[in-house]
């Protein structure tokens, strides 16, 4: 099974979501309509590509199908920020201003409203089991949840399970590893690391040249690969020896450090790696979409589009963007814009209230 590329830019004159092979580069399908903010593409399992409107309090989702070009466009309390699906489609969680809303995707229950930072939400991550939930925002914090505590009805206050003041600027990406290892890239050009159950502050923690954007994990978390504001690529070896209270320099006389200077002329917003580690695309405010040998970092193609990029998103290629036949889509439902907990009664009974949440 090969892998396709979905793409989105700022301007959305052709398209809102380009689909690709991220094989060859061939253009298979496009979903048309409106843009998407930077930070909220993501997939529901084989169902539904979603993203939310820049600046407004709508999320679309477009059913993964070749035939379905329309979006579904659902209302929520705020303009959404960061928006992330959990792996098996169960959950869907969005920074809101400074809150974190998660819903039940199968009701649309919303099961909670998680607040703990006091600037905008700019990135969200479930980890490989969907166990846990992170974010960071504006305010340079990284938070962690446990969905265990989510879930539980009878807690009205969530309290994260993790909570550091890592950055002293803005949380630009997070991300899980592997063994609940959780990176956290900010403005202020380092990418620190954290072990979910120590709750150790950082484990490690890399200093670059320039801001951090974007970053990605190959699958066997050896390499770090960041794209930076200046539009170099630099990867660095995380299997190198390092004294943990102490940062690592990923500077151009690191013996662990392999950069492309100028890999792009304007800032590098997005960069995912392929599921076999070989491939590394980077995509830019130059309006271009890049693939890289992840070894060597040497450039093999590019794909041109009309706009700064906002999101790059890498999938198995499901059947709804290969096979001309309709695809079996379960329909969303409605969001629901109250939090919805279960009590127990005088006669031992359970019964359901709901809560109003800030519009």
């Amino acid at each position: 099974m090969f892998e396709v590329l979905l793409i989105s830019e700022s301007k959305g004159q052709h398209c809102n979501i380009a689909v690709h092979n991220a094989t060859n580069g061939q253009n298979l399908s496009t979903f048309k309509g409106g843009t998407s903010q930077a930070g909220t593409l993501c997939a529901q399992s084989d169902q539904h590509i979603l993203s939310s409107v820049p600046n407004k309090p709508i999320i679309q989702a477009y059913d993964l199908s070749r035939k379905s070009q329309v979006a579904t466009k659902i209302p929520v309390p705020g303009a959404v920020s960061s928006l992330t699906v959990s792996h098996d489609g169960a959950l869907l969680a969005a920074g809101i201003k400074n809150d974190i809303l998660v819903w039940e995707l199968l009701s649309g229950d919303l099961l909670g409203v998680l607040s703990m930072h006091y600037q905008k939400i700019t990135t969200l991550d479930f980890s490989h089991d969907d166990s846990y939930l992170a974010a960071g925002g504006e305010d340079g914090i990284v938070s962690v949840w446990d969905m265990a505590d989510v879930w539980d009805d009878a807690q009205d206050q969530v309290k994260p399970y993790h909570s550091w003041t890592c950055h002293i600027t803005a949380v630009t990406k997070v991300k899980f590893g592997l063994r609940y290892r959780l990176y956290s890239s900010s403005s202020d050009r380092s990418i620190q690391c954290h072990d979910i159950p120590s709750g150790c502050h950082s484990i490690k923690t890399i200093v670059f040249e320039n801001d951090v954007v974007s970053f990605c994990l190959n699958q066997t978390e050896t390499f770090i690969y960041a794209g930076c504001s200046n539009g170099a690529l630099v990867r660095y070896d995380l299997l190198q020896y390092s004294n943990e209270s102490q940062p690592v320099h990923a500077g151009n006389d690191s013996p662990y450090r392999l950069s492309v200077k100028h890999a792009h002329s304007k800032k590098i917003t997005c960069i995912v790696c392929s599921m076999d580690g070989s491939c590394i695309i980077t995509g830019s405010e130059d309006q271009e979409v890049k693939f890289w040998d992840s070894l060597s970092l040497q450039y093999m193609k590019v794909i041109e589009v009309n706009g700064p990029l906002t999101n790059l998103l890498l999938l198995p290629a499901y059947n709804g963007f290969t096979d001309a036949a309709q695809a079996t889509i379960m329909p969303l439902p409605k969001l629901n814009r109250q939090l919805k907990r279960v009590e127990d009664g005088d006669n031992g009974l359970k019964f359901f209230h709901t809560l109003p949440i800030g519009q």
